[in-house]
């Protein structure tokens, strides 16, 4: 787990999740991310995730066109199902 906070994160994932609120951001920036998270969900950070969640909940009501807002609302789904997931999920106590 990296302790980095994600507002430092320069990684690729970062860089798109931090895109979803910027105000030049373009749609091909929302598809990646979108196919990085139906890929790889189960592997990304926590904090990617919320950030993402408050990112796209942030940014439904602004959306320019249709195409974005079922991306930001994609994209809002999923971060929101594999949260939700992670806190229902029982812990197994160590043995």
């Amino acid at each position: 787990m990296s302790f980095m906070p994600f507002i430092l994160d320069r990684s690729p994932t970062a860089k798109l999740v931090k895109s979803i609120d910027s105000a030049n951001r373009r749609p091909d920036q929302l598809e990646q991310l979108q196919q990085i998270m139906m890929r790889d969900i189960m592997k990304m950070p926590y904090g990617y995730l919320d950030q993402a969640l408050k990112r796209a909940q942030s940014m439904l009501p602004s959306a320019k066109n249709d195409a974005e807002r079922n991306l930001l609302h994609s994209i809002y789904m999923m971060a929101l199902r594999r949260i939700q997931r992670i806190h229902v999920t029982p812990k197994h106590p160590s043995r």
